[in-house]
């Protein structure tokens, strides 16, 4: 997977955890707490002023009811040229 892939998957995932965040009927505190972060480092994300550690959006993610599975594809062998 190219370096621009990565980012493009990392920016959906970003996305997706934002609009669950946005969702979620628990308080801003409560849903920190819960993921072990501080608000203000969540309403920063939630309103997309900075992005999180892969630790704390698998911890955020978690709270959320979701999981997050990063693993790189195994390629296909390519043809021999002979």
């Amino acid at each position: 997977m190219s370096d621009n892939r990565v980012i493009m998957c990392l920016m959906n995932l970003f996305d997706q955890v934002r609009r669950a965040v946005r969702a979620d009927v628990r308080s801003v505190n409560r849903l920190a707490a819960d993921a072990g972060m501080s608000q203000s480092a969540l309403q920063l994300f939630a309103t997309g002023d900075r992005g999180l550690s892969v630790e704390t959006l698998e911890r955020l993610a978690g709270v959320l009811g979701f999981e997050v599975a990063l693993k790189r594809k195994r390629r296909a062998p390519r043809p021999r040229k002979d």
